[in-house]
């Protein structure tokens, strides 16, 4: 009986041994991979825009990593680009993410560290730090050499040829878009080989000149033809700034007389001129510089800005519609909200849609086009009362009338069939307890407290065994998890999700609702993009739509739907979230969370 009492405990101890030293292999290959913040300046202005690069030694394939969020900063995605090193006499490819931060308020803020999962490697930066000084008023002045060339000619040149900055106005509110135009004014037609400097400007966000457009215009008796090139700007700071002077290059040719083939012919009577100008060859190279164009920042104004203001800028159009608005209790409509215009879009976010008890909706994506942007909502209706979708209020300020406006749509009329979906009442007089975070890979143990005791002699006998055997699963391990990147991020999943819990119950314990419901949803977004093998920051409700609901059941795919909806309301639609919602949000995630640890594949 002892001897079979010593196998079965050594047999236990065995299997536990390995177990744990799987899991430590588990953990060791799930590395860490640095990459680096760098700030083009350490100190900035507020109003001013600094570069912010996140760069990447090795891999191509990475996407823009989601804008790190700090107070006062404003971090938005510019571009990409990549290049090549020589690290030690080998070839290292270098993947660089831009973005532009532009400070609104004077003090010292940290950026990072950042941090993001790709393929199974976890992306962990340093952190930079921006001091943003108070606003100056800087002016840029333009050369006194604004037109250069070789062997200039006693006659002015530049009332033949000039070139200008212009704007519809010089005064502007804050964050107001408006055109830019480089207009190149010439009474010569062969000009070639032309080149410029984009907008330069510290304290103006300015996109590239483009869409070249030329017209010929009559000025003062003399035929110009003008080359138009068409960009925006706008301002995050009240001010008054220059935009600095554009340099054009570009050559004159000769004159060619191809009249006789009725292809070409001369725009003015000044051949003589520009042969003398040119000389002896046949083209002549010749530079402008334009003046600097001064631009006057002025804040909005204040009073009444209207129900639902949240900083968009422009002389927007708003339109709304749904479809089916024939459906049965629990199924989904789509809410399609469109907002067009010249504006600037950069400070349009979705319109709220007010809270009511028997209809929940959650963002599914939006889109975004030059002039115009469409977001997207599923809205799920629980009860057959619900006759409509409320009406939803888009305000804004038109720099135009100089007025906030508000356009309502709505309310859209629903025929809703089928009984109320009833949500089960929540334990009254007592707070509801929350749920232990199950752990999806683990080795059964037994309760019975004689599998604590053991032979110690004989545990040191079989340790050469154990360890030998170990390292033999830890090979395996790590072969199969290489080989099978499905399970590797299913592994990965669970454990970020476990690490994640014990953040939110600490966030419920605290009473930060908030911080709870912030939380809540990242562990859902991150658990779904690594089990999909998707960039979490990418996934949000409509995910549900690409789950096999044959692996985990319709009723985990509404749990799906209904977690991201109430996170996006505690987020977005003002109200409180008391203790026990939030332990109810918890319970219904642990449950959730388990069920799908339960699928193979999603």
């Amino acid at each position: 009986m002892k001897k079979a009492k010593y196998r079965k405990t050594a047999l236990s101890t065995l299997v536990i041994s390995i177990a744990c030293v799987s899991l430590l292999a588990c953990g060791v290959y799930a590395k860490e991979v640095p990459f680096e913040l760098r700030l083009e300046s350490d100190t900035s202005a507020a109003g001013r825009q600094v570069t912010l690069e996140m760069v990447f030694e090795g891999p191509r394939d990475i996407q823009a990593p989601e804008a790190p969020f700090v107070n006062n900063l404003n971090i938005k995605y510019s571009k990409w680009f990549e290049r090549n090193i020589t690290i030690d006499g080998k070839t290292v490819p270098v993947l660089t993410h831009v973005y532009r931060v532009i400070g609104t308020v004077p003090g010292e803020y940290t950026i990072g560290p950042v941090s993001f999962t790709h393929k199974g490697d976890t992306y962990v930066s340093g952190v930079v730090r921006l001091k943003i000084e108070k606003k100056s008023d800087i002016r840029a002045t333009a050369s006194d050499d604004s037109i250069s060339g070789e062997g200039k000619l006693d006659a002015d040149i530049s009332k033949h040829i000039y070139a200008a900055v212009e704007a519809p106005k010089t005064t502007v509110f804050v964050n107001e878009k408006i055109p830019l135009f480089l207009r190149l004014y010439s009474d010569w037609l062969d000009l070639e080989k032309m080149t410029f400097n984009q907008v330069s400007s510290d304290y103006l966000i300015a996109d590239k000149f483009a869409d070249r457009k030329s017209n010929i215009i009559m000025k003062d008796g003399i035929k110009y033809v003008v080359l138009e090139y068409r960009s925006s700007m706008f301002a995050v700071s009240p001010g008054r700034y220059d935009i600095d002077p554009v340099k054009l290059s570009f050559d004159i040719a000769i004159y060619r007389d191809e009249n006789k083939q009725g292809t070409r012919s001369l725009l003015n009577n000044n051949a003589d001129f520009y042969s003398a100008y040119i000389g002896t060859g046949n083209r002549r190279s010749m530079t402008l510089k334009t003046k600097p164009l001064s631009i006057t920042v002025v804040p909005l104004p204040g009073g009444d800005q209207g129900s639902g203001f949240r900083g968009a800028v422009g002389d927007f159009k708003f339109d709304m519609i749904a479809a089916p608005v024939k459906l049965t209790t629990g199924e989904e409509t789509r809410l399609r909200m469109t907002i067009s215009g010249y504006g600037n879009y950069d400070t349009v976010s979705a319109p709220d849609i007010k809270k009511t008890e028997w209809i929940k909706a959650y963002e599914v994506g939006a889109v975004k086009g030059k002039d115009t942007v469409t977001y997207e909502y599923s809205v799920f209706v629980n009860s057959p009362s619900v006759k409509m979708i409320p009406e939803i209020i888009f305000s804004f300020f038109n720099p135009v009338s100089g007025k906030y406006e508000s356009i309502t749509r709505g309310p859209i009329t629903l025929e809703v069939t089928g009984s109320t979906v009833v949500v089960p009442e929540e334990k009254t007089g007592q707070q509801q307890a929350i749920l232990p975070f199950k752990d999806p890979v683990g080795i059964p143990g037994r309760s019975d407290s004689r599998f604590y005791k053991s032979d110690t002699f004989f545990m040191i006998q079989l340790l050469p065994v154990i360890l030998m055997l170990s390292g033999l699963v830890a090979y395996c391990l790590k072969r199969y998890l290489e080989t099978h990147p499905g399970y590797a991020a299913f592994l990965s999943a669970s454990r970020k999700a476990r690490i994640d819990m014990k953040r939110a119950r600490s966030a419920i314990d605290r009473g930060n609702a908030k911080e709870f419901y912030g939380l809540a949803f990242r562990i859902m977004q991150e658990y779904l993009g690594k089990r999909r093998l998707l960039e979490s920051a990418g996934v949000t409700g409509h995910i549900v739509k690409e789950i096999n609901a044959g692996a985990i059941g319709e009723g985990t795919l509404k749990k799906i739907r209904d977690l991201f909806n109430d996170c996006y309301e505690a987020r977005y639609v003002p109200g409180d979230s008391g203790e026990r919602e939030m332990r109810a949000t918890y319970n219904a995630l642990v449950h959730t969370i388990t069920e799908l640890d339960k699928a193979k594949e999603l």
